[in-house]
């Protein structure tokens, strides 16, 4: 059911405003979102990177095959960006490559990441709205 059909069927029923409200936020699916804060575990060396504190984690990957992590944020592109730089720069990760580009509709920024050996790779991208999705992965390089 959509917000479209649960607005139409409050019409028809004459439900309450909070009424389906609640009954939005009680069928609305969580998509396995993690509560804050969300982080992740390096698997070559087991640092724990700790992401901002609105941002949800939605999927976990540990094959090594893909991102890591998958999730969205609240905000538009600079506001995430921004919120993801102060936390990872907090924790001594530093920025050593920033990728911006405007595609469609929609921006996107790809972001290397350094502390020590480890290298993370934070993709963020304006999924809509207001909202970012964001993708983060351990860049694990054979040589290191």
């Amino acid at each position: 059911m959509t917000v479209h059909a649960i607005t139409s069927h409050r019409r028809r029923r004459g439900l309450s405003g909070a009424l389906a409200l609640a009954v939005l936020l009680a069928w609305a699916p969580t998509g396995g979102v993690e509560a804050s804060p969300a982080s992740f575990r390096l698997k070559e060396t087991g640092v724990t990177v700790e992401f901002p504190p609105l941002a949800r984690v939605t999927e976990r990957d540990d094959s090594g095959t893909t991102w890591n992590v998958v999730g969205w944020q609240n905000g538009g592109l600079e506001t995430v960006f921004d919120d993801f730089r102060l936390c990872l720069t907090r924790q001594g990760w530093a920025w050593n490559t920033v990728l911006v580009r405007e595609q469609g509709s929609g921006k996107m920024a790809l972001v290397v990441a350094q502390r020590g050996r480890n290298r993370l790779l934070l993709m963020l991208w304006e999924s809509g709205p207001g909202v970012c999705g964001f993708s983060v992965g351990e860049d694990r390089d054979e040589e290191q």
